[in-house]
């Protein structure tokens, strides 16, 4: 009996050390945070998408943000009470526009892969006489951008704005819309006459693209963006690139184009290393962000016809 009592004492410990070490998998998933943007915005969205891809390797919790400055800053250690980024989505040209500001940034992150073209629009009333961004200069006419958007660094990029954001080498001047605010407030300015122009970054088919800017009743037009050494089709300088897409209800012009970028912090991609994970959450990842380029040009075919 004796025997037995010790069987059963050494099988039920060996059940509930199984039993343990089956939970401790279960829960030993190691977190992440993809800093992405505002909680209705494409980056928010595709940051979702890019969390369920990797969840048999990792959890990787989304954070809302207010979009590439943000999330660069929160990657540099400003912005210490948002908490930080281990994986985040922002512009490619801001990582040239922001290095004075944030000094040694890039050495800061690892990038993943690019992920879809992303365009620097402006929009104007129609009527206006502002077709350009350059008819803006000495006009005393505002642009109006969201702060912490990463329509800021792309002016910036285009050397339209100097660092503090208000006025450039050229005399263009901003209207700040408060990162609380909306793109919907930006339209709104533009449609009471309040500022000459809306400069926005992302796609073309968004769903602020078309509620806003693309409603006929707002008579707004898409305005052309072209600057010095970017006024060639295709040439490529500071992240950015000059590309003419056309929308069914603005006309067709030349906007700037630029790319989303899915980058992870240093310290992320050793964690990944020591667990044997780099290689399948990578791969994951480009393989979530192929889906999501085929999703967005399936869109943008759309929204052209």
């Amino acid at each position: 009996m004796a025997y037995k009592r010790i069987g059963f004492a050494v099988l039920g410990a060996v059940m509930a050390l199984g039993m343990a070490s089956a939970a401790f998998a279960q829960g030993a998933k190691p977190e992440f945070t993809i800093c992405s943007g505002g909680n209705t915005g494409g980056y928010y969205k595709d940051a979702d998408r890019l969390a369920k891809a990797v969840s048999a390797y990792v959890t990787l919790k989304n954070s809302e943000s207010a979009g590439t400055v943000a999330n660069l800053e929160r990657l540099g250690g400003i912005r210490q009470a948002e908490g930080k980024c281990d994986f985040l989505i922002f512009q490619d040209d801001s990582r040239i526009a922001v290095k004075d500001d944030l000094p040694g940034i890039e050495s800061k992150y690892v990038k993943v892969r690019g992920m879809y073209p992303e365009f620097g629009q402006l929009f104007t009333k129609k009527g206006s006489g502002l077709d350009s961004i350059d008819d803006f200069v000495g006009k005393g006419k505002k642009i109006a951008v969201k702060a912490g958007s990463g329509a800021l660094v792309t002016l910036k990029a285009m050397g339209k704005l100097e660092s503090d954001y208000q006025v450039g080498p050229k005399g263009l001047t901003l209207e700040i819309i408060p990162e609380d605010g909306s793109w919907e407030d930006a339209f709104d300015k533009l449609v009471d006459g309040d500022v000459g122009g809306v400069f926005y970054v992302g796609g073309l088919t968004s769903e602020l693209i078309t509620n806003y800017a693309g409603a006929a009743s707002r008579k707004l037009m898409l305005a052309e963006v072209k600057d010095g050494d970017l006024d060639d089709d295709g040439v490529y300088q500071n992240g950015l690139w000059v590309d003419k897409k056309v929308y069914p209800t603005l006309g067709g012009n030349y906007v700037i184009a630029t790319e989303a970028t899915l980058a992870m912090s240093r310290e992320t991609e050793d964690k990944l290393k020591a667990l044997n994970l780099l290689r399948p959450v990578q791969r994951a990842m480009s393989d979530e962000i192929q889906n999501i380029r085929a999703t967005k040009k399936l869109d943008l075919v759309s929204g052209l016809k």
